[in-house]
């Protein structure tokens, strides 16, 4: 019989393998213009169009932001999820079949949905089907595998050209796919819906029937009896000036400023240190330093450390506390951009610097 944290990493490693489909998008740029450089190239590029490829999966990243939460509330986690495995098969499709500036175009904004939904999908998901003792590393994970799709994706660029990239690019997202027709639906949002039975059905497949796991179901069902209980007693038909009102006084609110703070922070913090940036330049930022020499090669190598050190994350974020981590990991990252950027402006001794400015984006990666 399959244990119970079987079936929530079985479940989880859906989740996982659709966004290391995201880490491998953001990695593919750089192979697509890699070889759409070459004078034979099927489809010229210009500075400018590459900078319209990159970017422009922005623009339906914060639309799925917007789209995903509704989606997920009315038709539940699994349906969710799977309409963003979709997006991503269709983005690697679009990719293979490209042959112009525009479809490249639409791969990208294809990508743009799931690349944003799976940001906030991800995190509910984990959260609502596995058991605590699990769900931090797991959680952790999600960085892993982001670095996972990227690693995944320069390492068989050493061997293929873009257009076969995009058929290897497809096996991600249907592993995940397979994985999520497997579900049941999340215990908490059947729970909210009102289908109780359904719930505790699904709960026990997930996290068994043991003791502990049996209060949870209880306080999570009884939770929202109350809750449901409350709502119907508290309803009163309100006008539309009202409705809004109180709409907009819930982004006033302690409980929403303090969390969105936060993640505007960390989100500064992560981008500031590249996590966008380099999978898609990486071969332009590596040649800057890799004197002339296969600059592919010293990305795959970068992958693999990042990666590494991505799973090493899990255990730490486990041994300490998390508040500490980050100003720890935010000082190193700060102090070394600034010693990174002495070295580079003083160019007094070449031979030095370069050898100096190496050392430190390696360490800096790591």
């Amino acid at each position: 019989m399959v244990s119970s944290t079987l079936k929530q990493i079985w479940s989880v490693c859906g989740v996982l393998l659709n966004v290391a489909t995201c880490g491998f998008h953001f990695g593919y740029p750089t192979i697509l213009f890699r070889d759409l450089r070459a004078k034979d190239s099927p489809i010229s590029l210009t500075l400018a169009a590459e900078s319209w490829i990159t970017s422009s999966v922005a623009i339906t990243t914060l639309l799925s932001f917007v789209l995903v939460a509704p989606l997920m509330e009315r038709y539940g986690r699994k349906i969710a999820h799977i309409s963003l495995v979709i997006s991503n098969i269709a983005a690697c499709a679009t990719f293979y079949f490209a042959n112009n500036f525009t479809t490249l175009i639409l791969g990208r904004l294809l990508f743009g949905i799931p690349s944003g939904g799976t940001l906030v999908l991800t995190a509910i998901i984990i959260s609502e089907f596995t058991s605590p003792s699990i769900r931090g590393v797991l959680l952790n994970a999600k960085t892993s595998s982001i670095v996972f799709g990227a690693g995944y994706v320069h390492l068989l660029g050493l061997f293929f050209d873009w257009r076969t990239l995009a058929l290897f690019g497809l096996l991600l997202p249907v592993l995940s796919l397979l994985i999520t027709i497997t579900w049941p639906e999340s215990p908490a949002w059947l729970a909210r819906r009102g289908h109780y039975k359904r719930c505790e059905e699904s709960f026990i497949w997930l996290r068994g029937e043991e003791p502990n796991a049996q209060k949870e179901l209880q306080a999570l069902i009884q939770a929202e009896m109350d809750r449901r209980i409350a709502k119907i007693s508290e309803h009163v038909p309100k006008s539309f000036l009202q409705n809004t009102k109180k709409f907009i006084m819930r982004f006033t609110q302690q409980d929403f400023l303090k969390p969105t703070l936060i993640m505007v922070h960390i989100f500064v913090i992560m981008e500031a240190c590249g996590r966008h940036v380099f999978p898609a330049y990486a071969i332009k930022i590596v040649t800057a330093f890799a004197g002339g020499q296969s600059p592919l090669y010293y990305v795959v190598a970068l992958d693999v450390v990042i990666f590494v050190t991505s799973i090493l994350a899990c255990v730490v974020v486990n041994m300490f506390k998390r508040r500490n981590l980050l100003f720890v990991t935010e000082t190193k990252d700060k102090t070394l951009q600034e010693i990174e950027g002495y070295f580079n402006s003083d160019k007094s001794n070449t031979r030095l610097t370069d050898d100096v400015e190496r050392r430190l984006t390696v360490v800096n990666e790591i």
